[in-house]
């Protein structure tokens, strides 16, 4: 049986949690790579802002795979990168 959204803090891990606010940078590495198809992408990011080891969610070969595929394209972005700090959704608002 599934647990119910209100106890799933008292599943992680056998750790408490406090309650997370992603940062607006997080938010939007998140959505990116929802945006490119990259949901696998999308999902070790949210476990690592959320506390998570993604480790122990995704397959090892899996998750060395992503990482070693999005370190590459992180790279190739930051050296394209031209200062441009303007966020790409203004309308949220993140405390």
């Amino acid at each position: 049986m599934l647990p119910q959204l209100s106890n799933l803090n008292d599943i992680k891990d056998g750790h408490h949690h406090a309650d997370k606010t992603l940062s607006a940078e997080q938010f939007e590495q998140i959505v990116t790579a929802i945006l490119e198809g990259k949901y696998s992408w999308a999902c070790v990011l949210m476990l690592r802002f959320g506390g998570y080891n993604p480790m122990q969610y995704i397959p090892y070969r899996t998750y060395k795979r992503l990482i070693r595929d999005n370190k590459i394209k992180q790279s190739i972005k930051q050296q394209n990168f031209h200062g441009n700090d303007t966020p790409r959704y203004p309308h949220i608002r993140f405390h």
